[in-house]
């Protein structure tokens, strides 16, 4: 019996003394992660609440709760917006989805794309970029599996968005791009902004030069 309990409460030290693996792939939040901003403590010594205070509490807590909710839908209509902004041609609604100092990592796509490319810094130049490469292409973005950590005034999403390219007006060519997003974002008045995204390819389907011309992918 004892050789158990030894193994029993020295697995967890052994696991936490060996860190976490390293993936390729952002970690997705516990829901400890996700709740950390939103627990409250109570104290067990206390006397039991009565009903009018109960009421109280049940009241905000609803309060907070619709109050997260309408943050979690407002985080992720940034995302709306980085996407529908280069779908549509509108740089102004695609700006608006970046705070002033905000960074975009694209490196690891473009280089399975087979480009070198910085990491943009700076909401003019994510904007100039973004979108002078995509004026010449057919672009739809699509994005699902959204999930948001909240704390305060900042917030991180992790999401799953397909991303598909053809050149204007020709259906021959295509490059289909299936990529995690790992972003974080800042409150701005109403809406929310993105700071930091750092986007991670997982898999590709047709022809990298759609979106580099001369470029080869991997695959290529």
């Amino acid at each position: 019996m004892s050789w158990y309990l030894s193994l029993l409460f020295s697995a967890p030290l052994l696991a936490m003394a060996a860190g976490p693996l390293s993936a390729a792939t952002p970690t997705l939040p516990s829901e400890t992660q996700r709740n950390a901003c939103a627990m409250v403590n109570e104290d067990a010594n206390s006397p039991s609440p009565t009903l009018e205070t109960r009421i109280s509490r049940s009241g905000k807590g609803h309060a907070r709760t619709a109050e997260a909710l309408n943050d979690q839908t407002e985080v992720i209509d940034a995302l709306y917006r980085f996407g529908a902004g280069q779908d549509l041609d509108d740089s102004k609604l695609f700006a608006s989805a970046f705070a002033d100092h905000a960074e975009l990592d694209f490196v690891q796509p473009a280089k399975r794309l087979g480009i070198d490319l910085p990491v943009f810094q700076g909401k003019e130049a994510i904007v100039s970029s973004i979108m002078a490469t995509v004026s010449a292409l057919d672009t739809t973005h699509t994005v699902t599996n959204p999930r948001v950590t909240l704390c305060g005034d900042r917030a991180h999403l992790v999401a799953l968005v397909e991303a598909q390219h053809l050149p204007k007006g020709d259906g021959s060519r295509h490059l289909l791009l299936k990529n995690w997003y790992d972003v974080d974002l800042i409150r701005a008045g109403l809406q929310w902004q993105i700071t930091r995204l750092r986007i991670t390819n997982v898999w590709m389907d047709g022809e990298a030069g759609v979106l580099f011309a001369g470029a080869k992918s991997e695959a290529d």
